[in-house]
């Protein structure tokens, strides 16, 4: 809350950003853990899954959405693992009842107006279920590579890089 150079970490500077380039709820964000953030076949993923800290709101919301480039260049992926080598069970834990409202209908605005992203693939990322039973049941999600094509197409948000507290 003072002008100059330093910005804080923390839930208030993270969550938005992460709702703005994964469509997830402020819920799945706040309660996310460190080894929630993990590279799956090469890709850094966020995984939304039920976890200690809090439940998800659909059986389709447990899923895993590729990290927007933007997230890694501003340290999510580092201060991951270093709050998981520090053993620390939240990785936003000033969030614990977070008081500001999801990203989620820009995300998905953004995508369902790409030609290139297929209805089926905003869904797996944003973790809605099919039209229908038979989608939802007998369908698997999108592949990564899939839904990391859709996260790159997002639009840059303009934040500036941290530095790791040392």
């Amino acid at each position: 809350d003072q002008p100059g150079d330093f910005i804080e970490q923390n839930g208030l500077y993270w969550l938005p950003l992460i709702a703005a380039l994964t469509g997830a709820r402020r819920a799945e964000i706040a309660g996310l853990m460190p080894d929630e953030i993990a590279i799956i076949e090469g890709i850094p993923t966020i995984r939304f899954k039920p976890n200690a800290i809090r439940g998800l709101k659909t059986l389709a919301s447990t899923r895993d959405v590729p990290m927007h480039p933007q997230l890694i260049e501003l340290g999510l992926l580092a201060r991951a693992q270093q709050l998981a080598a520090e053993r620390k069970q939240m990785l936003f834990p000033d969030q614990r009842t977070p008081k500001f409202h999801s990203f989620r209908h820009y995300v998905t605005t953004q995508l369902k107006h790409l030609d290139s992203v297929p209805d089926h693939v905003v869904k797996d990322i944003i973790g809605h279920i099919g039209e229908d039973v038979t989608t939802e049941r007998y369908t698997q999600t999108a592949h990564l590579e899939a839904k990391l094509s859709a996260i790159l197409q997002l639009p840059r948000l303009p934040a500036k890089s941290v530095r790791l507290n040392e």
